[in-house]
């Protein structure tokens, strides 16, 4: 299913949140999700996890010695702060790496150029403040 223009979906599940440029809380955890190339300005400042597309400039963001990532995302990432920012995009970088408190995590699971499963997908597990 592609969804790159969708706005909104209709008849998810109450489990499943569509998290395109918008942001749920679940179990007191503050989610947020910003669609590929969208402003970073819609980022709110009070987010626990970010979920984006692509990944901050210089941030597990480089593929085929090109670095990817988004500049504009990167400051305001530096800026909000969450704990966590989940993203793909450059499919060599998959991995994960904390700086400043965040943890950057580079989800891709395909190769480049064959489109399979390369890497396990990961396990974050997030915990609540006390």
């Amino acid at each position: 299913m592609c969804l790159w223009d969708a706005e909104d979906i209709e008849d998810l599940p109450e489990n499943i949140h569509f998290l395109q440029d918008r942001g749920c809380e679940i179990d007191g955890i503050r989610f947020f999700g910003l669609a590929y190339n969208h402003r970073e300005s819609l980022i709110p400042d009070n987010v626990d996890v970010l979920v984006t597309h692509e990944p901050p400039v210089m941030i597990l963001d480089e593929t085929v010695g090109i670095h990817w990532g988004n500049a504009p995302l990167r400051n305001r990432v530096f800026e909000v702060k969450p704990k966590y920012h989940l993203f793909g995009h450059a499919h060599e970088c998959y991995g994960e790496v904390t700086l400043d408190g965040i943890t950057f995590s580079n989800g891709s699971s395909l190769h480049d150029n064959y489109y399979e499963a390369c890497n396990k997908p990961r396990i974050i597990e997030i915990e609540k403040d006390s």
